[in-house]
């Protein structure tokens, strides 16, 4: 046994060298720094500014009446036909096994959402 350990010789890989390292220079000294107040404060008062703007547009949804179908999400809605009355599309839909007439215009949903076509 110690003559077949003897016989064998392992054959091992020289490892290359490792790569000397150089570091990188940090070139954005000038830039602002992302962690900064400054940049916070830029960020609050740019969506500050969209918040305004926005409400502007949603105030007018907020004051008018909820109809009965912005009482439920919408995937508890669904649409089961639709037809032609007094020459105008309306939509069938069917929620709670109750079925509503909606139009064009109507709203429906609970995120504001409107029908634009049928």
């Amino acid at each position: 046994m110690n003559e077949q350990r003897n016989l064998v010789r392992p054959k091992i890989v020289p490892i290359a060298e490792p790569k000397v390292f150089e570091p990188q220079a940090y070139e954005q000294l000038a830039a602002v720094d992302p962690f900064s107040k400054e940049k916070l404060t830029q960020a609050l008062q740019r969506d500050g500014a969209q918040s305004v703007a926005n409400g502007a547009l949603v105030a007018p949804e907020l004051a008018r009446r909820k109809q009965p179908l912005e009482a439920f999400p919408l995937d508890a809605m669904t649409m089961v036909g639709s037809m032609i009355r007094d020459g105008k599309p309306v939509a069938l839909v069917k929620v709670n096994n109750l079925l509503y007439q909606v139009r064009p215009g109507d709203y429906l949903g609970q995120n504001y959402g409107r029908v634009m076509k049928i």
